[in-house]
């Protein structure tokens, strides 16, 4: 599994758990990657590799840890594979 992860995906995903909904916050982490609210307050980022760095410090100096109850760095999982490959799309 870990040849045909770095084959497909070749983003990290940032999680963010904010105490109060991040009203404000969605345009920056849109800039990021590829955003998507798991709830109201449960944000994830897909950045490219060669940005996360970039794409860290700018959390941390634009929102900060006191806004987050959670961070996360993840690389990519068996679920964003199952994803990438078309997994989400309903069966014909």
């Amino acid at each position: 599994p870990g040849g045909l992860k770095a084959q497909v995906e070749q983003r990290v995903r940032l999680e963010l758990l904010f105490k109060t909904e991040p009203n404000g916050y969605r345009d920056l982490l849109e800039q990021l990657g590829e955003c998507r609210a798991l709830s109201q307050q449960h944000l994830t980022v897909l950045c490219d590799r060669d940005i996360v760095r970039g794409a860290i410090d700018q959390v941390l100096a634009q929102i900060g840890l006191e806004q987050l109850d959670d961070f996360r760095i993840l690389t990519p999982s068996l679920e964003d594979v199952y994803m990438e490959l078309g997994g989400d799309k309903p069966l014909e």
